[in-house]
């Protein structure tokens, strides 16, 4: 088995015409909780990822992370930040910490401009 290949615990995803152009992947593995985002984040899509992170929330044992993969996605609008920021502060309170993995460059542009990349924990893609 390629050594990128794991054995999950649990996957849950959220895709399709109810949440938009947007896709949410939930991975649980240990005490890791991995929410990988791809398609658009909007204030249409949002709460989708919103929902997501609820459960991740209550999934994650702290003060393990819950890790968000943004490298799959191609927009990150005003809706988007807001949710990361809150869910940002909520894992805080939880005593956990929420990681981005901010990806590409339309969503690094995005925390910039807005400062969110200061507020936010980022971390470098895995490679």
């Amino acid at each position: 088995m390629p050594s990128d290949m794991r054995s999950w615990e649990h996957v849950r995803s959220l895709c399709g015409s109810s949440s938009g152009e947007l896709c949410v992947e939930q991975v649980i593995e240990g005490q890791l909780v991995l929410v990988r985002v791809v398609g658009e984040l909007d204030s249409v899509t949002s709460g989708t990822l919103n929902a997501t992170l609820v459960d991740a929330e209550a999934a994650v044992s702290p003060p393990a992370p819950v890790v968000v993969d943004l490298t799959g996605v191609s927009f990150l609008g005003v809706a988007g930040l807001s949710v990361l920021v809150d869910h940002h502060e909520r894992c805080l309170a939880l005593g956990s910490a929420l990681l981005i993995v901010p990806g590409s460059r339309a969503v690094r542009r995005a925390m910039a401009v807005t400062g969110m990349h200061a507020r936010l924990a980022l971390i470098p893609a895995p490679r």
